[in-house]
C-alpha cells in the first residue's frame, strides 16, 4: 500500500478519492501541524466535494491519504488531533 500527499493538486486529491472510497484522509495544514490532523473517509463530503475549489489541497491545507489508516499513522507518526464520525461509525 501507498500512501499519497497531495498539495496544490485539486484535480489529482478528488480523483484518488474517486478511485479508493473506502480509503483514509488526513487532513492537515500545508507543514503539518500536529495540533490538526484530522483523520477522515475518503467519501467524507467534509473533504471531498466540488463545492470548495482549491480549498482542499491549495490555499493552507494539504492532503495526506491511504488505503489504510494504520499506514496513515506511521506516516504522520504522531496522534490524530481528531477522528471524523465516518471513520468511527465504519468502526463499530
Amino acid at each position: 500500500m501507498v500512501v499519497c500527499i497531495f498539495r496544490n493538486d485539486e484535480a489529482g486529491y478528488l480523483e484518488w478519492c474517486q478511485k479508493h472510497p473506502d480509503g483514509f484522509v488526513v487532513n492537515t495544514r500545508q507543514v503539518r501541524d500536529a495540533n490538526y490532523l484530522v483523520l477522515h473517509k475518503a467519501s467524507c463530503l467534509r473533504i471531498n466535494n466540488d463545492r470548495q475549489p482549491g480549498g482542499f489541497t491549495e490555499r493552507s491545507y494539504s492532503k495526506i491519504c491511504s488505503t489504510s489508516d494504520s499506514e496513515l499513522r506511521a506516516e504522520v507518526a504522531m496522534p490524530f488531533s481528531n477522528v471524523c464520525s465516518r471513520v468511527e461509525d465504519d468502526r463499530r
